[in-house]
């Protein structure tokens, strides 16, 4: 992955549309799957996983543009899905990485938890805030 001096193409809040290996019901537990990349850092929730402390670069993949970036954050452990994910007293501190490219003004990635779960994903651009539920 090569660093460019261009304009960030990334930022912004970015909806996440899919995901290929999380059921849709708990894809959508918390609030909308989303991801934020900001001029520095940015966050991520998809289902019980957060994380405000992402770290990133810009390149290219394939010719494409890319990101890739590492994160910590925390992942609830309790089954009460009826509480807002800063109310579960039940977390755990996890750590991860991913990647995506942007075509096509899709943004099409993955995400991985350390030594846990990883998934894909498909994302677009949202100008509107994220609903939590």
């Amino acid at each position: 992955m090569t660093n460019t001096m261009t304009k960030n193409p990334f930022q912004g809040r970015w909806r996440i549309l899919g995901l290929d290996k999380v059921d849709p019901a708990d894809a959508n537990i918390e609030c909308t799957p989303y991801l934020v990349f900001e001029d520095e850092g940015g966050e991520f929730q998809v289902a019980e996983v957060y994380s405000d402390d992402i770290d990133y670069r810009v390149g290219t993949r394939d010719g494409l543009p890319a990101i890739e970036w590492t994160w910590a954050g925390k992942q609830a452990v309790t089954s009460d899905y009826s509480m807002k994910f800063e109310d579960k007293i039940a977390t755990e501190k996890v750590h991860g990485r991913g990647w995506a490219v942007l075509e096509d003004g899709m943004l099409r990635g993955e995400i991985w938890v350390h030594q846990s779960a990883d998934t894909g994903f498909a994302a677009r651009k949202s100008a509107s805030p994220f609903v939590t539920k």
